[in-house]
């Protein structure tokens, strides 16, 4: 990151560091040594996360394309897509807990084929996700990193922003239109129990 003056802030850190080295009265060869190894350590750190979210990258594609369409995802798997994405998109490496994946259980019964759609596309917009459901819900706020307990409950949500950007594409993928016939599907579903008639004694 650059300030106003166009001075890095690891630099200044740097001038920082030397200027206090100097005091003890290391040369200036020394000192020139230990700010180059200091940026040699920051470089080979960058490169070194950035092969990492390479490799979690090629792996959650390899996640991607094993999952069966004739069935929903195993629980493993969601788990898996769910922390992967979480650490790419946002730096935070956390084992689930049995309740979490208890929650992507009941998420996967909820959502059928298109779980592993939904986790994906609403860790990549968490931010816009929660802010349409706080709205929608009138919440007084939302977490800051994706919950799974949070998707559970507002799921639906998810699911209609999906559906809305799915009907506007021109060219609609795999994952698209089974999100798109399981929405349609709901819809028949709970129209033909709204239509059911009801007798006299509330059985028909």
């Amino acid at each position: 990151m650059t300030d106003v003056y166009g001075v890095s802030g690891l630099h200044l850190v740097e001038v920082s560091v030397c200027s206090t080295l100097s005091v003890y009265g290391l040369s200036p060869v020394v000192l020139a040594g230990f700010c180059s190894e200091r940026k040699r350590s920051c470089c080979c750190l960058r490169a070194k996360r950035a092969s990492e979210l390479r490799k979690m990258r090629r792996k959650m594609e390899a996640i991607k394309m094993s999952e069966p369409v004739c069935k929903p995802p195993s629980v493993i798997t969601l788990g898996n897509i769910w922390r992967v994405n979480v650490e790419i998109s946002f730096a935070v490496t956390k084992a689930l807990t049995p309740k979490e994946f208890g929650q992507l259980k009941r998420l996967r019964d909820l959502l059928g084929l298109v779980t592993g759609e939904v986790v994906r596309w609403t860790i990549g917009n968490w931010r816009a996700y929660s802010l349409e459901v706080q709205y929608s819900a009138g919440l007084p706020c939302f977490p800051s990193t994706p919950h799974i307990g949070f998707l559970l409950a507002h799921a639906a949500t998810a699911v209609n922003i999906m559906h809305s950007i799915a009907k506007r594409k021109a060219v609609k993928s795999a994952a698209d239109i089974r999100l798109m016939k399981m929405v349609e599907d709901s819809h028949e579903r709970l129209k033909r129990e709204y239509e059911k008639p009801i007798s006299s004694t509330g059985i028909e």
